[in-house]
């Protein structure tokens, strides 16, 4: 650790130093601060260039403190090799300093107010607080109790933070400015009935796949995109009484004790002049910002407001909901919107985007934010064309904002030789952001598994090779393009599986992989199974969960899974374009393949479609797969899928989704082009049906 090691701490905080400048510590601790050195040499210029400081120390220490932090400021950080990407704006590289050890991490800054900024501004803090106050009180959530009567006590504590906003100066023009902002939450971790009574907390959001059949729908039907985000959604959840008369579960009692320093500011409320805290509690009516079941509360009155709309939530996804309108005996969908807690994101006719809009400001107020075309919604971006309505979503920003680990020397170590603590660190960072990338590119999706399955002890080709995929990432721009389908639309699903089996590898390795795409011909004579134009509904890339002892196995495992996941989807896409039903409409439904959009598979093993299409289904040598191949076989006879297809692997898509060193360029232009026709050989199988259907 270099000099640190010698040095005591009392003497490098000799004077209890808030700010600790450049010229104040010697060159060599900050070289070898951290204990490894750094990536190269700074210049000298650029050291003796620094106007600002680059070490800060918390304000307040003990007179011996056995482990202080030391904040490196983003100039000196980039040369430092525990920093292993750029900083942004709002981090910083901290290092843990005691008699033991030095430790770095990238701490994420929010914009706290410090204890000398709520002293120096405290008139505009006090304000920020009592607006969050009225805003308890005019939303009525709480009541003043007697101490005697409440059982369930917790106290809180005030968020304070600086908030960018955007306003015209004088001369008219738009300037950035910052406000502050201030939430009073309550420690939920203390209360005790949450944890007696199992209070439900669950409150689901819409799946992948269902925020994806929203761009789809929107760009199918020309209709506007939109999303919506209710403000301050906790404090407008159902009260507890409502749910309790709702759900029959136990009526819950939560109080809360008001921060002392805040009493003056309660007791300017309508109603609460005469608050004695010795003798009184607020008990909360609704659920409040920090106990667990807020997010349920607010959603359960989501829920009934989306109700009243007349919208009604599918089956398989409870959180993607849709509107129906009949006339002339037929019926039509006019609004499809996906929940994500407080957002809403949807497509719907005009009027119908503005109704539900009207019925949320009526029941969750008027500061009701919507965005329409083009908006980020839950980390991805959304942007709509205004002629075609055609909808494209990426992830672009984010993955601007990522960085590799630095490596520098590290070719001279060997391929398996362990990541140290500090590069595992980083590993599992990146790779966590890589995995959120999944929700808008499939390109990366076995590299992403299969480092996934390496996250808890990485080696050095790991640390390569997910700088690889982040270096790919920003080469190849990406995403998901939603465009209209001219002709009649049905289901496809590409499925493919990859088996790898060694001698030294007593366990195989089956992973599976298969897009649920929407189809269509450019020809609309041409009725043949598959290819076209496309829209892409999911995808799936990941381990078989059952051992397969053979590639027919593992392929035909996949097929299953894959029919049947694809059968699920008609199912929804039922439910979208000819109205909600519930769980027994829906199995019957699926039972008797009476849902309104065919379903195609499509493999590139011939043995497995030479085994099913036999006039007998057989897996020939393989009898434990016996069960599995009339599985399919009997999806085919009833109707479920409607065509099995056996295609060259050149054509086969979904490789990408099991296979590493296949190329990209077929994925990405099923996504982005929405384009993908079989150019090789192939052969499509259905069954008969009955009077030669």
């Amino acid at each position: 650790m270099s000099c640190i090691e010698d040095m005591k701490i009392n003497e490098l905080l000799s004077g209890h130093y808030n700010v600790l400048p450049i010229d104040e510590l010697p060159q060599e601790d900050l070289l070898y601060l951290q204990g490894v050195p750094l990536q190269h040499s700074p210049p000298q210029l650029r050291l003796q260039e620094l106007e600002r400081p680059i070490l800060e120390y918390p304000a307040v220490f003990d007179e011996d403190p056995s482990e202080v932090e030391l904040i490196i400021g983003h100039d000196l950080a980039h040369w430092c090799t525990s920093c292993y990407r750029e900083l942004c704006q709002d981090e910083e590289l901290v290092f843990t300093v005691n008699q033991q050890r030095v430790s770095a991490v990238i701490r994420r800054v929010y914009d706290n107010l410090t204890k000398e900024e709520i002293e120096e501004h405290k008139e505009e803090v006090e304000a920020a607080m009592m607006d969050e106050l009225r805003r308890w009180h005019d939303l009525q959530t709480f009541v003043r109790r007697p101490r005697a009567e409440c059982t369930n006590p917790v106290d809180g504590t005030w968020v304070l933070r600086w908030k960018s906003v955007k306003k015209m100066d004088e001369a008219g023009r738009e300037v950035t400015t910052r406000i502050a902002k201030a939430q009073l939450t309550a420690r939920g971790f203390k209360e005790v009935q949450a944890y007696k009574d199992e209070v439900e907390t669950f409150s689901g959001t819409a799946s992948k796949s269902g925020q994806r059949l929203v761009c789809g729908f929107a760009a199918q039907n020309c209709y506007t995109l939109f999303s919506m985000d209710i403000s301050a959604a906790f404090l407008k959840g159902m009260s507890y009484e409502q749910i309790a008369a709702e759900t029959g579960k136990p009526l819950r009692s939560v109080q809360f004790e008001m921060p002392r320093a805040s009493l003056h500011l309660l007791k300017r409320l309508p109603g609460m002049e005469d608050f004695d805290p010795a003798t009184e509690l607020l008990h909360f009516t609704k659920a409040m910002w920090g106990l667990k079941d807020a997010p349920r509360a607010f959603g359960l009155r989501r829920d009934r407001t989306l109700l009243e709309s007349g919208a009604k939530p599918t089956c398989k996804d409870p959180r993607l909901w849709v509107k129906h309108a009949t006339a002339n005996g037929k019926t039509r969908a006019i609004s499809v919107f996906s929940t994500h807690l407080d957002d809403v994101k949807g497509a719907a006719e005009d009027k119908e985007r503005e109704h539900l809009a009207a019925l949320l400001r009526r029941d969750f107020g008027d500061d009701l934010k919507v965005n329409l075309g083009t908006f980020e919604f839950t980390g991805v971006k959304h942007e709509q064309d205004a002629t075609t309505k055609a909808v494209w979503t990426h992830q672009a920003h984010y993955v601007n904002e990522l960085s590799v680990i630095p490596l520098n020397d590290k070719h001279n170590h060997d391929d398996d030789d362990p990541a140290t603590t500090l590069e595992g660190e980083a590993f599992r960072s990146l790779l966590g952001a890589l995995m959120w990338l999944l929700v808008t590119r499939a390109d990366i999706a076995p590299h992403v598994g299969y480092l996934q399955r390496h996250a808890r002890e990485p080696k050095q080709r790991h640390l390569r090779m997910v700088n690889k995929v982040l270096q790919y990432t920003k080469r190849v721009h990406t995403g998901l393009w939603y465009r209209r389908l001219p002709q009649a639309v049905r289901i496809v699903i590409v499925a493919d599986s990859a088996y790898q089996a060694t001698e030294a590898r007593t366990e195989c390795l089956a992973l599976r992989g298969y897009f649920v795409l929407l189809t269509c011909d450019e020809d609309p004579d041409h009725s043949d199974f598959p290819g076209g134009h496309v829209q892409c509904i999911d995808y799936v890339s990941k381990k078989l969960q059952v051992i397969s002892r053979s590639a027919f196995a593992a392929e035909l495992r996949n097929a299953l899974e894959a029919a049947q996941d694809g059968v699920n989807y008609a199912v929804l896409l039922h439910e979208i374009y000819h109205g909600a039903l519930n769980p027994e409409q829906c199995a019957a439904l699926r039972d008797s393949a009476g849902y309104a959009l065919p379903v195609a598979l499509v493999i590139d093993n011939f043995g497995l479609f030479s085994a099913v299409t036999r006039t007998e289904a057989s897996p020939g040598t393989d009898a434990s797969m016996v069960f599995h191949v009339r599985a399919l076989r009997y999806l085919l006879n009833n109707g479920n899928l409607k065509a099995l297809t056996w295609c060259d692997n050149r054509d086969m898509v979904a490789d990408g989704l099991t296979k590493g060193k296949v190329l990209r360029d077929a994925i990405n232009n099923l996504l982005v082009q929405g384009v993908w026709a079989l150019q090789h050989e192939n052969r499509t199988w259905s069954a008969p049906r009955p009077g030669g259907q």
